[in-house]
């Protein structure tokens, strides 16, 4: 086992396969203990990791992602997905297109359309005019359509439809 002693770099510590150890359990017993502690740490401790983890996250997403306000709803989407460890893609291109988001896993697929101000309805339909499952089609996995309704008024998802294509 790698060990990233004095590693500050995120995707250092992605490419080269060390050991990244997760102490928030322990920190939340410390917490609920009731009892004081002194913690102390090395100087820039974290703050170095924290900025080349998202660093990282950013600088894999593609500069063809357009339009502000859809791309501010992409960024987010796609920044959550790729924490969950899953291979994610923004604007995937295709034949006939750009996929908004594209996540794999081992058992399924996600062909994500999102749209502003419109409905999800019409982000599904948009998947099927432009055949984005197509390149999908000898793929084993389960495929499916994800239509997202993001609204600038309330800021925030108005309403989802989720359609699978190889039942």
């Amino acid at each position: 086992m790698l060990y990233p002693i004095g590693i500050q770099n995120f995707a250092k510590l992605r490419e080269e396969g060390y050991v990244y150890v997760d102490k928030t359990d322990l920190i939340y017993r410390l917490v609920k203990s009731g009892t004081y502690y002194f913690l102390s740490r090395p100087r820039r401790f974290g703050k170095s990791l924290l900025i080349s983890t998202m660093e990282a996250l950013f600088a894999n997403t593609t500069y063809q992602i357009q339009g502000d306000a859809e791309k501010n709803f992409q960024y987010a989407m796609y920044i959550i997905m790729e924490l969950l460890g899953e291979y994610v893609q923004a604007e995937r291109s295709t034949s006939n297109g750009r996929i908004d988001l594209l996540l794999q896993t081992k058992d399924y697929i996600y062909i994500v359309e999102l749209k502003i101000d419109n409905t999800a309805e019409v982000a599904l339909q948009q998947i099927e005019d432009k055949g984005y499952a197509k390149p999908f089609v000898n793929d084993s996995r389960k495929l499916f359509k994800i239509g997202v309704s993001f609204s600038t008024a309330n800021r925030r998802i108005e309403e989802w439809k989720i359609a699978e294509l190889n039942e």
